[in-house]
């Protein structure tokens, strides 16, 4: 079996603070070119400098462990809407598998998860018409943690506004100008997360993992590390080598998606990765990941950004929303039915 080894000579790790502070610097081209660097051979980064306060950080932290803590009883009054297309709210324990393959075993973790949309308001601001109301379906919130509500959207705006400042830094990077991607996010239906694994009080099956391997579907993903417990494996773009993430404390992990690659006409690329399973030895420790995945306006046209396409590359990809990007990829799954 291939064993991972360890990325800090191999991922970079970026300070990107030129595009989060207000104040413009000479550093921005710098930035941005390693930044570029990284999308094309990883498809991963590991930025420092992000602007996202530790007090938010951890306060996410909290309340999302408390919420975890619940009794499964609780938990499942905000379960997710059986067999949705789009995921709101609770996702039990070990039911469902980010695997494609038939037979795939469940992934050893529990998650919430929400989007942008708290009013009918927010929806038609963010392109809500007839027959997308599933798109554009409203938040799930438990009555506990009574703060759970409030830190999560007070969270959302911060890393959202990353998320923007880093589109800015791309855009640099792809020889555009930085407020290209501008008016093709200010309405995005991204959804958060809060990724629970339990510890492991027994081992898992033969081929169950914390994540089974999968690329992520949409523009780009912001986890936030704070030091503890790793986890996180990539497969190397070129070498199919397996690469094991250092957990970095104040980082977030950056990795670019299909939609992205897509975007981007395969220049930059969407990587294979997973969660393994812990040592043994650490298998009573449980983990939270808080990944945020940027997509972009439901009625934006993803085409060949200009930059990434000549005579000789020529686009590969049809024009697409994305709304139907979305629409396409999303597989419904019953998150009632809990596999054994």
């Amino acid at each position: 079996m291939m064993m991972a080894v360890e990325m800090q000579n191999a991922v970079p790790v970026i300070d990107c603070s030129p595009f989060t502070r207000d104040d413009r610097t000479d550093d921005r081209l710098a930035t941005a070119r390693d930044i570029g660097s990284a999308c094309e051979q990883y498809g991963f980064l590991v930025i420092s400098g992000h602007g996202v306060s530790e007090g938010a950080l951890q306060a996410m932290r909290d309340v999302s462990m408390e919420f975890f803590a619940l009794p499964t009883a609780e938990k499942m009054k905000v379960v997710a809407p059986k067999a949705a297309n789009v995921t709101r709210g609770y996702v039990p324990f070990a039911s469902k598998s980010h695997s494609s393959a038939e037979g795939a075993p469940p992934d050893l973790m529990e998650k919430f998860i929400v989007s942008r949309f708290e009013s009918q308001q927010d929806a038609v601001a963010a392109g809500l018409r007839p027959g997308l109301e599933e798109w554009f379906a409203v938040n799930r919130w438990p009555p506990e943690p009574a703060d759970m509500k409030a830190v999560w959207r007070a969270y959302y705006n911060d890393v959202s506004e990353l998320a923007r400042r880093l589109m800015c830094a791309f855009a640099v990077a792809l020889g555009l100008r930085d407020d290209w991607f501008e008016d093709k996010i200010d309405q995005h239906f991204s959804n958060l997360a809060a990724n629970h694994y339990p510890p492991q009080d027994r081992p898992p099956a033969p081929g169950q993992l914390r994540i089974a391997p999968h690329t992520d579907t949409g523009s780009v993903t912001l986890i936030p590390q704070d030091g503890s417990q790793g986890g996180l494996e990539i497969q190397h773009p070129a070498s199919g080598e397996l690469l094991a993430v250092p957990s970095i404390p104040d980082s977030f992990v950056v990795n670019i998606g299909d939609l992205m690659a897509q975007w981007t006409n395969d220049r930059w690329v969407s990587t294979n990765h997973r969660v393994v399973n812990p040592p043994r030895s650490d298998a009573h420790k449980g983990r939270l990941t808080l990944p945020f995945f940027l997509q972009p306006n439901f009625h934006t046209t993803i085409e060949c950004i200009p930059s990434c396409c000549s005579e000789e590359r020529p686009a590969k990809y049809a024009p697409v929303t994305s709304g139907e990007w979305a629409t396409k990829v999303t597989r419904p799954f019953d998150p009632h039915v809990v596999n054994p």
